[in-house]
């Protein structure tokens, strides 16, 4: 949904996607918030057109995040790309909850302001909040993808599909992968590396087989919930029909590939409806914005109300005119808040952005390699647990380079022995380096180890540390 505008070549195709994609979503949005989708009973002939819609258009989401990691496994992410997204993330969260107060969906409570006021973080938008923490997670993808040969690659997708595709799919009853039915990060990283190794690939299938693909794909995913749909409600297996057509379904998600690689061969002739899909495109986002926030969706879908039409043909026109109606509204409004955001922040505000950023990253480093990052995990409440860890070093001429430690339950002690060191240079201590997790670490990311030598992956610096800590470790 968001724009890739940082690309100074854009694909037209892919252009045009964004803007059918984001058409599909609120089509997709009318079916299942406005309705439709339960109006009818199952297995009668509406219910099946009206989800074999939603099927169509369930591949939509799927490919706005393709967008992002076919373009950006090899480029820089930039904190002023992360700024102006939050800023129209929070213009559009507070319009509509002063619409919700205005209209009675949303309560004029503190909680309700505070989420306003914070929409990533509270999840107004589950989409936004998802991709932020993609993002985020960026520099680092784009490293272990640009260290995977073909083959290591096409193992990876393999072992990403049958984890958090199938399994959970197939176990629609425990999500211990954690992919939620596709409304996650993990499965934004999955989506990321699979468009990651279709665009350093050039994976090409002819056009009309990926068309043809995807409306089989489709079909089979309105045929699996017309299926499951009597077994959920004979058996009370709660949860099933919404997993078996989540977004990280088989069907649903090679669907997505397939619509995703068909626009990736269409060609736009002529150079007038180029300039018109290149301009609208950048607009999609805030379409999502506007009609899908927490403050009016349930508003907006009731005063719509698609069910009001009996008969199929009837209420499919309405959906299709409300679908429209929506689009171009909400093309109308972020054409005015682009507008509002060039005269506020301009481009010089965006590049203060990425001046601070960058001060704050050269402080981080300040002359020689400095800037240590790991997480620690605790392990039955009595140690940490001696796992792998990547930490990130950087010297102000010196490439950088990944370092794999780790430590045991001193960690906590050292760090406040240590409180006067300052935090962004020492921030964690590690000692147990000699694990057999370490060692597969280290050679999984061609990282060269010896075990005589335990401490040469920490920086010179916390090793002088280390060796001045009287409790160290033995």
């Amino acid at each position: 949904m968001t724009q890739q505008s940082d690309h100074s070549s854009r694909h037209a195709g892919f252009e045009l996607l964004r803007i059918l994609s984001m058409m599909m979503i609120v089509l997709m949005h009318g079916i299942g918030h406005g309705g439709l989708g339960t109006t009818a009973a199952p297995g009668t002939f509406p219910y099946f057109i009206y989800w074999l819609l939603f099927m169509l258009g369930r591949v939509s989401t799927n490919c706005f995040v393709m967008l992002t990691g076919y373009f950006m496994w090899q480029s820089k992410t930039k904190a002023s790309r992360l700024f102006r997204i939050e800023i129209q993330v929070l213009f559009y969260s507070l319009l509509t909850f002063v619409i919700g107060l205005f209209a009675g969906s949303s309560s004029p409570s503190a909680g309700t302001l505070l989420r306003a006021v914070f929409p990533t973080t509270s999840c107004v938008y589950w989409f936004c909040s998802c991709y932020f923490i993609l993002y985020l997670a960026i520099p680092l993808l784009n490293k272990i993808i640009a260290s995977l040969t073909r083959s290591q690659h096409r193992f990876i997708l393999i072992v990403l599909f049958l984890l958090f595709s199938l399994w959970p799919t197939v176990c629609f009853w425990s999500d211990m992968s954690r992919v939620e039915n596709g409304y996650s990060y993990v499965w934004f990283f999955v989506l990321y590396f699979t468009a990651a190794y279709l665009s350093i690939y050039q994976v090409r299938i002819s056009s009309a087989l990926c068309l043809s693909l995807y409306f089989v794909f489709s079909l089979l995913s309105v045929l699996v919930r017309i299926s499951a749909s009597g077994i959920e409600a004979r058996m009370g297996l709660e949860g099933m029909l919404d997993t078996l057509g989540g977004y990280q379904s088989p069907t649903v998600f090679f669907a997505s590939v397939c619509f995703f690689l068909f626009f990736q061969n269409l060609k736009i002739q002529g150079n007038h409806p180029k300039k018109i899909i290149l301009a609208i495109a950048p607009l999609s986002f805030g379409v999502y914005l506007l009609h899908d926030s927490d403050f009016t969706r349930a508003f907006l879908w009731e005063k719509i109300a698609l069910s009001r039409f009996g008969s199929l043909p009837a209420s499919l026109g309405y959906l299709a005119i409300a679908t429209l109606s929506i689009t171009c509204a909400g093309y109308l409004v972020d054409t005015l808040y682009q507008k509002i955001y060039r005269v506020v922040f301009r481009k010089k505000a965006e590049g203060k952005v990425d001046e601070i950023a960058a001060r704050i990253y050269r402080s981080i480093g300040k002359g020689e390699r400095s800037f240590s990052l790991a997480l620690i995990f605790i392990h039955d409440n009595r140690m940490l647990a001696e796992r792998a860890f990547y930490c990130f070093f950087t010297g102000s001429q010196s490439s950088k380079r990944f370092s794999i430690v780790s430590h045991a339950a001193q960690a906590p002690a050292l760090l406040l022995n240590q409180a006067h060191i300052n935090f962004l240079q020492t921030l964690c201590f590690f000692h147990n380096i000699v694990t057999r997790t370490a060692y597969n670490a280290a050679s999984l990311c061609s990282v060269p180890v010896s075990r005589s030598q335990p401490d040469q992956f920490l920086c010179p610096d916390l090793v002088r540390l280390l060796q001045a800590q009287p409790n160290r470790p033995v």
